[in-house]
């Protein structure tokens, strides 16, 4: 059986990531505007791809596939 993938849009430090590969997935590629917390997502995934932008950011996987992605809007400031 093949290991799902996802991707993550405003990965933050990657919390849900982590409970996401704790529960068998594997994170493809995250997208995070924060530098910091960009440092981290490498730190803790270092098999990921991560994007800086999402508002200049392409899916790097356009296989046909369908790869879930964990969407949740940005805090309110």
């Amino acid at each position: 059986m093949q290991q799902p993938t996802l991707g993550s849009l405003f990965a933050g430090i990657g919390g849900f990531d982590v409970g996401f590969e704790n529960a068998g997935y594997r994170t493809a590629w995250q997208v995070e505007l924060n530098p910091v917390n960009r440092a981290v997502l490498a730190d803790r995934f270092p098999h990921a791809r991560q994007f800086e932008d999402v508002r200049q950011w392409t899916c790097p996987y356009q296989t046909g596939h369908q790869f879930p992605v964990k969407l949740m809007p940005p805090p309110s400031a």
